[in-house]
């Protein structure tokens, strides 16, 4: 599709977005990986005056991000680990590169929410939740979302042949959540649980 036909897809529902307050957000996969398609929707949305957000990792060059920040009200900012090494052990990258884009959308002045998806093994105890709320509180970011791990994706690996790397893994217990989401709440931001 051309950006211009999902724009007009997605313009078939403005009276429900202006009725109900809500907007437009890209997500994915990681929408800056296809920056000038982004940035050319965002663009006809905010032309209609509707508010607009996008979902990112934001591992990409800071010139992809700049095409979609006159158009992009909100940035759902996934922060995975504060350690770089750990970072690049489970997701194939280290975080410099993410943490960077990050402090350059604070400096900008661009409203930011952090997003940490809590997975078991990975970022799950107090310290590492902690540590990426106190990174994004001294950014002077306000809120934070906390996304439980859940098992919805192993059967599409399945599907795709791939292996899982976190196959069998449990969801964190409700207890647990609220222990990191108290960690968060210690930094001084706005914690919610779910997206």
């Amino acid at each position: 599709m051309s950006a211009e036909s999902v724009a007009e897809e997605i313009l078939k529902d403005e009276p429900f977005y202006r009725k109900s307050g809500g907007g437009v957000t890209l997500g994915g996969g990681e929408p800056l990986a296809q920056a000038d398609f982004a940035a050319a929707i965002l663009k006809k949305c905010k032309g209609k005056g509707l508010h607009t957000a996008v979902e990112t990792a934001g591992h990409v060059p800071w010139p992809e991000m700049e095409k979609v920040l006159p158009y992009t009200d909100l940035f759902l900012y996934d922060v995975k680990h504060m350690d770089s090494q750990k970072h690049r052990e489970y997701t194939g990258v280290d975080n410099q590169l993410i943490l960077a884009n990050l402090r350059r959308l604070i400096e900008m002045e661009k409203r930011v929410v952090v997003c940490v998806s809590l997975i078991p093994g990975f970022n799950d105890t107090a310290n590492e939740v902690g540590a990426v709320a106190r990174f994004a509180a001294n950014l002077g970011i306000e809120s934070m979302n906390l996304l439980p791990y859940h098992r919805f994706g192993e059967g599409k690996y399945r599907l795709l042949g791939r292996p899982y790397q976190f196959r069998g893994r449990k969801p964190l217990s409700p207890k647990k959540i609220r222990e990191l989401k108290k960690a968060s709440t210690g930094a001084g931001l706005k914690v919610k649980v779910g997206g």
